[in-house]
């Protein structure tokens, strides 16, 4: 006939070893007080001196490393969220101009960090085909517009002696 396990919840391991380490007493003495046998409560005070050691040391407990993995999961979960292209993109039926953004983020990592165009586009969930429609569109009216004001500006004299640089060099 199987023997059946004897279960103690943490707060009675807790104390048991308590009286272990703080009354003094010796394992033998405590395992025929209480009816717990004595590599249990070996097993139970060789690893509460390895957590009081390694608690000395600057390590973490073990619920500690426990709520650590949780938020380091929490934390990924998060990024994963912050990095999605919904939220690139903003909210389903929200007015913004995130498509034209995207794209201008695309463009940017090829110039800045020479990152190529399919990575990007496969990374932001959008196809190769749309990135490069909206980059080899046709210029609009306020794009042009905005060129010759820029460049009016550009020519426009400063005021010392013929001085012609933008306003901002002043």
């Amino acid at each position: 006939m199987a023997e059946t396990r004897r279960r103690f919840d943490p707060e009675f391991r807790a104390g048991v070893v308590r009286i272990v380490r703080k009354a003094g007493k010796s394992i033998g003495q405590v395992t025929r007080d209480l009816g717990v046998t004595s590599g249990t409560l070996a097993n139970w005070v060789q690893q509460d001196r390895e957590a009081r050691s390694e608690a000395a040391a600057g390590q973490l407990a073990e619920d500690e490393r426990a709520e650590l993995a949780r938020l380091r999961r929490e934390n990924a979960e998060l990024a994963m969220e912050r990095d999605s292209p919904q939220a690139i993109h903003g909210p389903a039926g929200q007015e913004s101009d995130g498509p034209v953004s995207v794209a201008a983020f695309i463009a940017s990592q090829r110039t800045e960090h020479d990152v190529p165009h399919a990575v990007d586009c496969q990374a932001l969930g959008v196809s190769e085909s749309w990135f490069y429609r909206w980059r080899d569109r046709p210029r609009t009216p306020r794009q042009d517009r905005r060129t010759r004001l820029t460049d009016a500006v550009r020519h426009t004299p400063c005021g010392r002696r013929g001085c012609r640089t933008t306003r901002s060099r002043r």
